[in-house]
């Protein structure tokens, strides 16, 4: 192994926040991760934050990389997917606002179970 300086350079973490619900009630204790991606095997998941008392998440993902998010805990039979191929830069801070959690096991944007829900539009998608 050759010997010589190691250069570490730290990257600003961007901040992602949202709000949890099921039926218009907060889900509390609910388990977010986020997983890198391209995943090879089963993605590397980066430190699990939970739901407060008021299904409020706030989560710390390294910059300028690209992640899938999910939710994991009662009241969610597998996960619940709270975005798809998320991009971050550093210092960056995306709120999704309040999610319902659909019948499709995905988070949807709008308060309680709406007689239209849609899917949510990243800032990446306008």
């Amino acid at each position: 192994m050759k010997r010589g300086k190691l250069r570490i350079q730290l990257r600003e973490v961007a901040t992602v926040t949202g709000r949890l619900l099921d039926h218009g009630e907060p889900m509390t204790g609910v388990e977010i991760d986020g997983r890198i991606i391209p995943k090879y095997n089963v993605g590397e998941m980066m430190n699990v934050v939970k739901t407060d008392k008021d299904g409020r998440f706030v989560c710390k993902l390294p910059g300028g990389c690209s992640y899938d998010l999910y939710a994991e805990g009662q009241g969610i039979d597998v996960h619940g997917v709270i975005a798809k191929n998320l991009t971050v830069t550093p210092g960056e801070t995306i709120d999704f606002g309040t999610l319902t959690l659909g019948k499709d096991r995905k988070f949807v944007a709008g308060p309680g179970l709406m007689k239209e829900q849609r899917d949510i539009v990243l800032p990446q998608d306008k």
